[in-house]
């Protein structure tokens, strides 16, 4: 639809950030299937944290599109700046080697939703919150619905101005963020189903 209606410029730029966009998600699906593994949520809940966690990502996404595509508008200099913030996340990652365990429970996240919010510890049953002696409480899926958007939303810090550095214009962003993003969860499970089959030979 690209390529009809706008041209093959912008399709080229859409296709370049889409798949800029998809490769640094990479990182994101493994993150998100540590989280699962962690808590050792069940599969049957995988689809639901999914749904509302992309849902999110999303709407943050788009805000933090708008806001940069103004900012960079105003103030063009600005693609310079996430020019060195890319150069330093990449020399970071390449020069950090160290493999080490993740715990999400000490993760600053988590202590942040524990000390303002209200949590049960009981079973969750597939519900986000539940009513417990008058007064609701947040659940455990709840808190792990939260790790995966604050994950993507980290993220998105990185991948944003990667895609900002390809195209400028803002339909052009979105659309190619959204897509990569809508994408992740088609990946997630059929990377999980490859482990299953690769765990059971």
């Amino acid at each position: 639809m690209i390529f009809v209606f706008l041209g093959k410029e912008l399709f080229a730029q859409f296709l370049s950030a889409y798949l800029t966009e998809e490769m640094l998600s990479m990182d994101n699906l493994f993150v998100i299937m540590l989280i699962f593994s962690f808590f050792n949520l069940e599969e049957k809940y995988h689809h639901k944290v999914l749904f509302w966690g992309i849902l999110g990502a999303v709407v943050f996404r788009g805000i933090f599109i708008t806001a940069g595509a103004v900012v960079i508008h105003q103030f063009y200099w600005v693609l310079y700046i996430f020019g060195v913030l890319l150069i330093y996340t990449g020399i970071k990652l390449f020069s950090d080697k160290k493999e080490e365990y993740a715990n999400f429970e000490n993760s600053k996240i988590v202590r942040l939703a524990r000390k303002f919010l209200r949590f049960t510890p009981n079973p969750h049953n597939g519900q986000f919150i539940s009513k417990e002696n008058g007064k609701w409480h947040f659940t455990l899926l709840f808190m792990i619905m939260l790790l995966v958007e604050m994950t993507d939303v980290i993220f998105a810090v990185d991948s944003i101005p990667a895609t900002f550095s390809i195209s400028q214009n803002p339909f052009i962003v979105f659309t190619s963020n959204i897509f990569a993003v809508m994408g992740l969860r088609a990946m997630f499970f059929l990377i999980e189903n490859i482990l299953y089959k690769f765990h059971h030979l």
